[in-house]
């Protein structure tokens, strides 16, 4: 996982950073995730959409109108295939996505995340003084 911005829309909702499941110089397809507070089930809490995106060799990527399912007339259909390693990808991007919601809920704004080891996530955990601490100092400055 690479940076992800989420930017709250709602007290319950917050976009995130598009996941990039297939890009070419003139085609792209992403899933669009966005975290939600579901009343209903508390876990599950990311949903999305596919957008497949097409530009010009030297355009930016840009967002356009896209043609709903729905718009499908009687006995056509749409058929989105992902490659083992797509769906691969989205999985594991999706599973952090649950696990970003489940530690800090829908933030408020705009919040980036970065990925860290390990080691530096410990040094940047807050730490609780433990008790015995506290009580050593109160008793050595002679606090009854």
């Amino acid at each position: 996982m690479d940076k992800r911005v989420v930017v709250s829309t709602s007290p319950s909702s917050a976009d995130c950073t598009d996941i990039i499941l297939r890009e070419t110089t003139t085609s792209r397809l992403v899933f669009r995730p966005k975290l939600v507070d579901n009343p209903h089930e508390h876990a599950a809490a990311v949903r999305g959409i596919f957008i497949y995106q097409r530009k010009g060799a030297k355009n930016t990527w840009q967002n356009t109108d896209t043609i709903p399912l729905s718009a499908l007339k009687k006995d056509e259909g749409y058929r989105l295939e992902l490659a083992s390693l797509e769906l691969l990808n989205l999985v594991r991007e999706l599973i952090l996505l649950y696990k970003l919601h489940a530690k800090h809920g829908i933030p408020f704004g705009m919040t980036e995340f970065v990925p860290v080891d390990s080691a530096v996530a410990n040094l940047a955990a807050p730490t609780r003084p433990r008790p015995t601490r506290c009580i050593a100092t109160a008793v050595t400055v002679g606090i009854p």
